[in-house]
């Protein structure tokens, strides 16, 4: 039920079975030093006896009676021995890989599936220059290995930068590279959750003293709440190439300023500043094939809270337009237009 055969032909093969049983073909060695473990049944544990998810190799580490470790128990080491090398090249690279190979349906033919490999880059073979790369490889949808073989999909650099559909950060400037995601079309990312108003879709900017510092958080659902927010005294400022064009700060919006400023007692809770006519007007424009107009509304009531209502009493303002003068320290104003209830 259990042997040992060795052929002329140097071939070493290994049978197993149990009591009274023919010897099953588990592994053997090859004339060149290949061992070849069976395509059924056979299996090779290292460093236990016990097969997991019927493994074809079980790799075991650790001790059961050790409580905890502060290093790491390595179970497989695959070294590239070309990074031994003490040659000349002045810069280069040299790549190692674990490949996941399929067949193909039209024809049965082997390719590869799926890789991992272990790019290492070179510079003048200095210590400080020396680099490695995971890269993350996967085929497309093609039948063929030709025309769709396995290409990089995704990178982790020896400086911990993640790229994704690329191997190169591009123009991605300092603030930004730590994560790049290239397409050559339409890119983008989604981050998904389950639909229901109780539940949030977060990304949130922190750093290592607090949990967030800033965020962008929306309550997922049909009827979910956008946020921009932050847990700070910064404002929330909007840019283009021109430079700041709106800012939130605190409770107010400043546009053409980074800061606010009160107006002889108004620090309004909206705020346009310029140095030209176009920067610093307001404009309210209706289009519409009818007698209606645009308007610029002022409402007064006496109650407390808004959205609730109470009546006004006689000669109470309804509202007022100042036109304020710089007497060289301050605004004071120079005239206004005023609306009062009658008494």
């Amino acid at each position: 039920s259990a042997g040992i055969l060795v052929n002329r032909n140097g071939y070493i093969t290994f049978y197993t079975g149990s009591t009274g049983a023919t010897g099953v073909y588990r592994f053997g060695i090859a004339p060149d030093g290949k061992v070849l473990i069976d395509n059924a049944t056979g299996t090779l544990t290292i460093g236990g006896d016990n097969v997991y998810d019927s493994a074809k190799i079980n790799l075991m580490v650790g001790s059961s009676s050790q409580t905890s470790a502060t290093t790491e128990a390595t179970a497989l080491v695959i070294h590239d021995q070309n990074s031994r090398r003490n040659g000349t090249e002045g810069a280069g690279s040299w790549k190692s890989k674990i490949t996941f190979r399929s067949t193909q349906i039209n024809g049965n033919y082997q390719s590869e599936g799926a890789s991992i490999v272990h790019d290492i880059t070179y510079n003048n073979y200095s210590s400080t220059k020396m680099r490695s790369d995971l890269v993350f490889k996967t085929r497309g949808d093609a039948q063929t290995a030709s025309s769709d073989a396995a290409t990089e999909k995704l990178r982790i650099r020896h400086d911990g930068r993640v790229l994704i559909g690329t191997n190169s950060t591009y123009n991605a400037n300092s603030y930004s590279n730590n994560l790049v995601i290239y397409e050559n079309g339409d890119t983008g990312m989604s981050i998904l959750g389950n639909n229901s108003n109780s539940n949030y879709s977060s990304l949130y900017f922190s750093d290592t003293s607090t949990a967030s510092r800033a965020f962008i958080e929306t309550t997922l659902g049909a009827n979910g709440n956008m946020t921009i927010g932050t847990n700070g005294t910064g404002p929330i400022r909007f840019t283009n190439t021109s430079g700041e064009v709106v800012r939130f700060h605190g409770t107010r919006v400043i546009v053409g300023h980074t800061n606010t400023d009160d107006r002889d007692g108004y620090n309004s809770s909206l705020q346009v500043s310029g140095t030209g006519g176009d920067d610093s007007s307001l404009t309210i424009g209706r289009w519409s094939n009818d007698q209606s107009h645009p308007a610029f509304v002022f409402s007064k009531s006496r109650a407390t809270t808004i959205g609730s209502h109470s009546v006004l009493t006689g000669n109470e303002y309804l509202g007022a337009i100042q036109f304020h003068g710089d007497d060289g320290t301050n605004y004071h104003v120079g005239a206004s237009i005023q609306a009062r209830v009658e008494a």
